[in-house]
């Protein structure tokens, strides 16, 4: 995941998400999706090549919770904030990019997005894309 204030003096961040979390994520990902099953469609103008969705729901309101509790704890520390004060506005399930799949740099929705947290969940490439999703660790935000 990173996380990433627009235009600010921090820039972005990568912090490493609760390991056990993320195995639990994980683990319920590698059982549960099925490749083909659902396409994304057009995403405005920055976002292109084949993906799929995986949906949030797959992980129960618990597991989703602790998921979204965990990013709202990492953004304050980084922040230097309490909790509290951060305000969940929405949140999006799981993409799965296909090879030749680009997500541009884009500035989000002033006013539901100040903040944004992006999670990578797993990396699968062949060999000729190695070095190309090196800065996207699992598990980090």
């Amino acid at each position: 995941m990173h996380l990433a204030k627009n235009y600010s003096a921090k820039g972005y961040h990568r912090a490493e998400l609760d390991a056990h979390l993320h195995g639990q994520i994980l683990d319920l990902f590698r059982k549960s999706y099925v490749p083909g099953s659902r396409r994304e469609g057009q995403v405005a103008h920055y976002i292109h090549g084949e993906r799929e969705m995986w949906h949030i729901g797959k992980l129960g309101r618990k597991l989703t919770d602790q998921l979204l509790n965990e990013i709202r704890r990492k953004v304050a520390e980084w922040l230097d904030l309490d909790t509290r004060d951060l305000v969940q506005t929405s949140y999006y399930g799981f993409r799965v990019f296909r090879n030749g799949s680009v997500m541009e740099p884009h500035v989000e929705r002033v006013s539901t997005h100040v903040l944004t947290a992006a999670y990578c969940l797993d990396v699968k490439q062949d060999q000729a894309g190695r070095g190309a999703l090196a800065r996207w660790p699992r598990g980090r935000h």
